[in-house]
């Protein structure tokens, strides 16, 4: 699906290729950085970074963000968790993309993604960890809300919701 956002560039999504893994598992190493920072840690996202990318290759729910029609920007995974939750995964911007609207618009196209091909699901859940605030803000400027926390690695990670 191809959409443009504010700042005209074109932007979408599209199921991740073999030879991008690598690609993708840089990505995410760059754009963590600032959690990892925060955490003094690896966060769960990143342990075990390239078996999690393999898997979900293979079961079809690792994506691309492309830009421009060539440059892979970004990357996320998408997994059913039961009949009515998709849960997005390692969502991803390439840190010289950030903060140009890329991520909105993507997040955006996912939610339209979902209510046009997966009408069984009703809400799209993510986990962010209570000491990123600017992720928790991100979310929330989209509707996110709080549903649940858990606590991993002495570590309180919120449970966010956002209708379908």
């Amino acid at each position: 699906m191809l959409k443009e956002n504010p700042t005209k560039d074109l932007i979408y999504f599209r199921k991740a290729k073999m030879n991008e893994i690598s690609s993708i598992e840089d990505i995410l190493q760059e754009a963590y950085q600032p959690i990892v920072k925060t955490l003094s840690r690896l966060p769960g996202a990143l342990v075990e970074t390239k078996r999690k990318l393999l898997d979900d290759f293979h079961n079809n729910s690792l994506f691309s963000i492309i830009h421009n029609n060539k440059n892979m920007i970004g990357t996320f995974s998408l997994r059913k968790i039961n009949k009515n939750i998709m849960k997005l995964y390692h969502f991803a911007i390439d840190p010289s993309f950030q903060h140009q609207g890329f991520g909105k618009n993507i997040l955006n196209q996912i939610k339209e993604e979902i209510r046009n091909k997966h009408q069984e699901i009703k809400i799209l859940a993510v986990e962010v960890y209570q000491k990123t605030p600017e992720l928790l803000r991100f979310y929330e400027k989209e509707d996110f809300i709080l549903f649940d926390e858990k606590t991993i690695n002495l570590e309180k990670i919120l449970i966010l919701h956002h209708g379908i």
